[in-house]
């Protein structure tokens, strides 16, 4: 890469050439995705290598913004990261769990080959196979909100091993992931004004504390009609709409 050229030509400049290249002279920093030289940033694995596509599109957006800051003239903004609680590695009963709103098969190919890619049947029926571990709510969750306005870490209080992850579902309406609740009631509040439903309810105790259908209920007869709310409700989607493929079984219990 010959940067005095290149620094003639252009205003700035991203290189995200891959790994395999040579930028004489170039230091690189994953800090605002600069270099040491004024005008060249870089992101992906020029920087280190990355084996997943999709983060080195996301370095290529906060890449851009970081131009965008340096091209404004405004050099002390720059692309924050939001904050995000991971719950890391899935346990192999977890993966049961999320193959329940997975559409069974092996993995589509697209008939025209890669560099053509997907047409719109096979990439419906490649999207299908979703395991739909993302969270539900990430522009709109509160708990992400706040954590963010408090500068929160989620490493602070990390002491012990987390509960396994498990989905309830009410038939072809509702998804509850009970990992994701954080305990604000306001699905027992909402509850409580039915009087035709069981509700939900507080179970359990301090650090154990867990919201579930008492008295062995199903989702079904906790919270029916009121479903809508509940989820609208919700501030981090542990409570959420239902869009997945396959059938489940309406008497399906929060233990």
């Amino acid at each position: 890469v010959e940067t005095d050229q290149i620094k003639k030509d252009f205003d700035a400049v991203i290189l995200a050439s891959g790994e395999n290249s040579k930028a004489n002279g170039l230091e690189f920093s994953e800090t605002g995705y600069k270099t040491n030289q004024k005008g060249i940033f870089a992101c992906g694995s020029v920087i280190r290598p990355l084996k997943m596509a999709v983060k080195i599109v996301a370095q290529g957006k906060a890449a851009a913004y970081a131009v965008h800051s340096f091209l404004s003239g405004d050099l002390s903004k720059h692309q924050k990261n939001q904050f995000n609680s991971r719950f890391g590695k899935l346990r192999e009963e977890e993966i049961t769990e999320y193959l329940k709103e997975s559409k069974t098969g092996e993995r589509n190919e697209p008939t025209n080959g890669n560099l053509i890619g997907f047409n719109k049947a096979e990439a419906i029926a490649e999207a299908q196979r979703c395991l739909r571990c993302d969270c539900r709510k990430s522009r709109t969750c509160k708990l992400r909100i706040y954590a963010d306005r408090y500068r929160a870490n989620q490493q602070t209080y990390k002491f012990r091993k987390r509960k396994s992850i498990t989905k309830h579902f009410q038939q072809e309406i509702l998804v509850y992931e009970a990992e994701k609740c954080i305990k604000c009631g306001l699905c027992i509040e909402i509850l409580a004004q039915n009087k035709d439903l069981t509700g939900l309810a507080y179970i359990g105790r301090g650090f154990d504390m867990h919201i579930a259908v008492p008295f062995d209920k199903s989702l079904q007869q906790s919270i029916a009609n009121a479903a809508d709310e509940c989820i609208n409700a919700c501030p981090t989607a542990a409570l959420s709409a239902f869009l997945g493929e396959n059938e489940f079984k309406m008497n399906e219990v929060c233990d």
